[in-house]
């Protein structure tokens, strides 16, 4: 299960077109990236033959980047430990990251054909030159795509006859092990330290989630099922006696999982939210 779609997040927008490329040269801001364009879309794409008419869904998971093809035809790697995504929304909006900048943009689907106008972006620099590479081929190659095809969990997309970029969807599954990456400090804002970087969250398939790695043990029920996409039972604790960041940590967490409404997960990064969106926590998986 997952929560609800939404966009990638970062912080400062640019309302440039994203073709520009300023972003490699700029100063390292982030920004959230959002469209108010919508269209209508089909869920109808290529199946593995290539034929047209097997129902596809673009929209069904977040998208993460396999490999592509530079403007000269080269075949470099993806950057590894910086993940490129993109998620597509039902109402024709979509959004994504190249490793470094995160955009905005819409699509529209007829058939196999698929078509992706690019929006705004954020402005982060990419010192890294294989990423400003990447984040290249990705900025002026979505926007010439002209179909696409899906089949076993791998998305392509074409110029013309030609693969230009291979996607694999992502798991967007809650079970499993997530290293805490910021907690909400209980006064609006997200805070990341030593002690909130020593907690773990286990989320169990019996619907048990347990968090470890601070003063004490911490455990809940949670649920996918309900009026909400994420819930959390009463949180309890085993009983050491705990002062100092490790206590502070624990307390903290407890209160985060109090205030979860909703949750996504797209590039291997789970984020806990609010009833208004305000996020409590956020957790790399583990092992990614």
């Amino acid at each position: 299960m997952r929560g609800r779609t939404r966009t990638v997040v970062a912080v400062v927008l640019v309302l440039s077109p994203l073709l520009a490329l300023a972003a490699c040269s700029s100063s390292d801001d982030g920004g959230t990236a959002k469209s108010s364009t919508t269209t209508s879309t089909t869920e109808q794409g290529e199946d593995e033959k290539g034929q047209k008419g097997s129902t596809m869904d673009l929209t069904a998971n977040p998208w993460g980047l396999v490999s592509f093809t530079a403007a000269n035809g080269s075949t470099p790697g993806t950057t590894q430990g910086q993940d490129a995504v993109l998620q597509f929304a039902e109402d024709g909006n979509m959004s994504g990251t190249t490793g470094c900048n995160n955009f905005a943009g819409t699509y529209k689907v007829s058939g196999s054909d698929l078509t992706i106008s690019l929006g705004p972006m954020t402005r982060r620099a990419c010192t890294d030159p294989a990423l400003t590479a990447q984040e290249e081929a990705l900025t002026t190659g979505l926007g010439d795509v002209t179909s696409y095809a899906i089949s076993d969990r791998t998305l392509t997309l074409k110029v013309g006859a030609n693969v230009r970029f291979t996607y694999s969807a992502e798991d967007t599954s809650l079970e499993g092990e997530w290293n805490v990456t910021g907690l909400n400090n209980g006064t609006g804002g997200l805070e990341s330290s030593a002690a909130t970087g020593l907690l773990a969250m286990d989320f169990g398939a019996d619907g048990q989630v347990t968090v470890t790695g601070g003063c004490n043990t911490l455990s809940a029920t949670y649920s996918t099922t309900g009026e909400e996409p994420l819930t959390f039972g009463p949180v309890a604790s085993t009983k050491k006696l705990c002062e100092g960041d490790a206590a502070k940590a624990d307390q903290q967490m407890a209160d985060a999982l109090g205030r979860t409404t909703d949750y996504e997960v797209v590039g291997g990064t789970l984020t806990l939210r609010d009833k208004d969106g305000a996020m409590q926590v956020t957790a790399k998986k583990a092992g990614s």
